[in-house]
């Protein structure tokens, strides 16, 4: 009985996508490694300009969540273990140090470092928060982050483009 519960749930869900891929959604389901749940997300999947300002985010909020997901995903290592926040906090640090020292043309990961630099540790510290509630980042052993389930179903194509190859082959069977 419990498989035809699951293939009717399957079903139904399916033709709500069929519908929704009309205007450039999809649902998505995927387990979450971390709690073992379970998780579904409308995700819009437009890739245009209007589509990219969909969001409550500040761009030096973004930019921040993608510094602390590039440091998530810089290897196998902090892929499973995540990172320290206030590790993040140096790195990001550093790099903007050494972009103001090359004097040569930014790339976007130093533009991105320069804009996290003008928040406050305040700002950043909230806006880690704001990410962790909203299911982007989670809190692990120790107070480190990991990447939340949100994240997983949300942007599932850059994670698995990112990711080191331990994690990408582990992952790519949950997402």
């Amino acid at each position: 009985m419990e498989d035809d519960t699951a293939n009717d749930f399957t079903a139904f869900w399916g033709d709500i996508t069929r519908e929704l891929a009309f205007v450039d959604l999809e649902i998505r389901i995927g387990k979450y490694e971390e709690d073992d749940e379970m998780y579904m997300a409308v995700v819009n999947k437009a890739r245009t300009d209007v589509a990219k300002l969909a969001t409550r985010l500040s761009p030096q909020e973004i930019a921040l969540f993608r510094l602390t997901l590039d440091e998530i995903l810089r290897d196998d290592d902090t892929a499973r273990d995540g990172v320290d926040f206030i590790g993040v906090l140096n790195v990001i640090q550093t790099q903007a140090t050494q972009a103001e020292a090359s004097g040569t043309q930014l790339t976007q990961r130093e533009l991105q470092t320069q804009s996290v630099q003008r928040m406050s540790a305040a700002d950043k510290e909230s806006t880690l928060k704001s990410l962790v509630d909203g299911d982007w980042l989670s809190y692990r052993t120790g107070g480190r982050l990991h990447m939340g389930p949100r994240s997983f179903l949300e942007l599932r194509e850059f994670i698995l483009e990112q990711a080191p190859e331990k994690a990408r082959a582990k992952w790519d069977k949950m997402l």
